[in-house]
């Protein structure tokens, strides 16, 4: 009985995207796709963003490799804190000289924690020269 219960709750965890030993690793990944459609004062149309970002709770990092498509001139990339349509200020900066390569940014725990566990109310985007407001957004999501 017990065997089928561990089984059961194996395939559940995987249906819902968790990986085996994620949670007891502290590792939680969060994905996004960001276009200038999401943008509330209007962002370049025809332009994306996309990333992965994987929180680890014990390294204290996200860690995300972002890909971008027709934006050019890109000024700066940032998590900021605000639901669906609500503009909030930066918690993570990361280094667009990065990006298409990986990178990680160290943070605080306190903000780790409520990312993994509210996505949600978190949105990534991506400033450019033209842009400065935000070229394209995307609310983060559970992978």
């Amino acid at each position: 009985m017990r065997k089928k219960l561990v089984i059961a709750l194996g395939i559940a965890a995987l249906a819902v995207g968790i990986t085996p030993g994620a949670q007891a690793s502290g590792i939680s990944i969060v994905k996004v796709h960001a276009t200038g459609a999401n943008e509330a004062g209007g962002g370049a149309m025809g332009a994306s963003a996309s990333a992965n970002f994987v929180i680890n709770k014990t390294k204290g990092t996200i860690c995300t490799t972002i890909r971008t498509k027709g934006l050019k001139d890109i000024a700066a990339a940032h998590i900021h804190k605000g639901a669906k349509g609500v503009d909030g200020g930066p918690v993570v900066t990361f280094d667009t000289m990065k990006f298409q390569s990986r990178e990680c940014v160290k943070v605080a725990p306190t903000l780790l924690a409520d990312i993994a566990m509210n996505p949600a109310m978190y949105y990534f985007n991506v400033h450019t020269k033209a842009y400065s407001a935000g070229a394209v957004r995307g609310q983060l999501g559970k992978k």
